[in-house]
């Protein structure tokens, strides 16, 4: 797929607003400045990734058998995780087995002695991804034999600052990031609001959002 820079979009935004554009480093109006609109950007961007998991990451480590938290900050090459989509643990033996994503409270109520069980459970029960410190992941109850974990998530995208940088989004899905920048500029209190405007490109919005959410997930 093709990618776009932050720039060549925000040209394109500021096409739409009638301001001159040049890869959106000014906004002579002052309806906006050009730090608030990059944040839309950026704030779009993240929002896209996350609801409709157009990019999914993976990566993999080596787990010690009865460990219990692993520091995925630890892990080299690991973007900042927004959400863990999956885990699998492949054991000395090559069979895989997926851990179902839950948190320390339902494994509390349901299963009351998972903490005790670990000398005994080669795969663990569930993993956690709400409730442990940021970017760490509890297995519950520690597996005893330990293996390869494969984690899938959803990365946060880097921030955009004009460097020119592309966006994580790619091209074909990038249209939708643009109404979403509009109609934050749009709905924004001020000179600038618009509310017939911002509640049109806020639909156009989330129709792309959803399109490319059903065509990474599958129509339902």
């Amino acid at each position: 797929m093709a990618v776009i820079t932050d720039q060549a979009l925000l040209d394109q935004v500021q096409y739409g607003v009638t301001e001159p554009p040049d890869n959106g480093a000014t906004f002579p109006s002052g309806l906006w400045t050009a730090a608030e609109v990059l944040e839309y950007l950026n704030t779009r961007q993240r929002r896209f990734v996350k609801r409709t998991r157009v990019f999914i990451g993976r990566t993999s480590f080596t787990l010690a058998a009865n460990t219990e938290r692993t520091d995925l900050e630890a892990i080299g090459g690991l973007f900042d995780i927004f959400q863990i989509v999956r885990v699998v643990l492949i054991d000395a033996d090559g069979v895989y087995q997926e851990i179902p994503l839950s948190e320390s409270f339902a494994a509390d109520h349901a299963a009351p002695d998972w903490s005790t069980a670990a000398a005994a459970q080669p795969v663990p029960l569930v993993c956690a991804i709400v409730d442990p410190p940021t970017q760490t992941l509890q297995f519950m109850p520690a597996s005893s034999v330990g293996g390869t974990v494969w984690l899938h998530y959803i990365p946060r995208p880097p921030t955009l600052d004009l460097a020119p940088e592309p966006l994580m989004v790619p091209q074909e899905f990038a249209l939708g990031i643009k109404w979403g920048v509009w109609a934050d500029m749009l709905g924004k209190p001020g000179r600038a609001h618009d509310p017939e405007r911002a509640q049109f490109a806020e639909a156009r919005y989330l129709e792309i959002e959803e399109l490319t959410r059903q065509l990474v997930e599958g129509i339902n």
